[in-house]
């Protein structure tokens, strides 16, 4: 079961939302095809970062030779959002990343950071109207490059946990990769913005993230 729990000074919790289907769409897997079944399950979240730390050079859109590394890239479009993935979990931290959300932006700079990955994120969508859209149809194609990333997933550990302490904030990531995904998200979250970002939404970004990398 993949979980994620962030435990604040001041917990107020927010509203759930109900899992909206998520809409049959164009969706462009390049290079090998991972075998998925995106169905709608609930989830639970955590990363753990690989042992295997080459340095590979960024992911960029252009033709870079793969070799040996481990690389997914997804294009995916929809009438709301055009989104282009490109992960190399066998990086060195590198991020280029622009989605229209500043703080989403963020984010994915901090898991390129943190995981020692090269991550590169292209996504124009329906901004003037709402985040959602884009949050949601971004963490499916990171989820879908991260799947075709890991391939047979040999000399993974199948289980990770981790927990980290970040000023007012701690994080506790549990993952099983075990192919069937479920999610169980507990986030308490003072506040429904940061900055023009909908924090409403984060549970709803993990849920198609965890079907499509088929993690629990």
């Amino acid at each position: 079961m993949t979980t994620a729990r962030l435990v604040s000074t001041s917990p107020a919790r927010l509203p759930s939302t109900s899992a909206s289907p998520i809409p049959r769409t164009s969706l462009c897997v390049v290079g090998r095809a991972p075998a998925f079944s995106a169905r709608a399950l609930g989830f639970s979240l955590r990363l753990k970062p690989s042992p295997a730390m080459a340095a590979a050079g960024p992911p960029t859109a252009h033709g870079d030779s793969i070799g040996s590394s481990r690389i997914g890239e997804v294009k995916r479009v929809t009438k709301e959002t055009n989104v282009h993935v490109k992960i190399n979990l066998d990086g060195t931290g590198v991020a280029e990343c622009s989605t229209g959300i500043p703080f989403l932006d963020h984010m994915l700079d901090q898991l390129a950071s943190h995981g020692l990955f090269d991550v590169y994120v292209k996504a124009i969508g329906d901004t003037h109207i709402d985040d959602h859209h884009s949050n949601e149809d971004i963490a499916l194609a990171i989820g879908t490059a991260l799947l075709e990333a890991l391939g047979d997933r040999k000399g993974i550990n199948r289980f990770g946990h981790f927990t980290a302490p970040l000023d007012e904030a701690a994080v506790e990531v549990i993952l099983d990769l075990s192919g069937r995904p479920h999610l169980s998200c507990g986030l308490d979250i003072p506040t429904q913005r940061v900055g023009t970002y909908d924090t409403q939404v984060n549970c709803e970004i993990c849920k198609p993230f965890v079907i499509c990398i088929n993690i629990c």
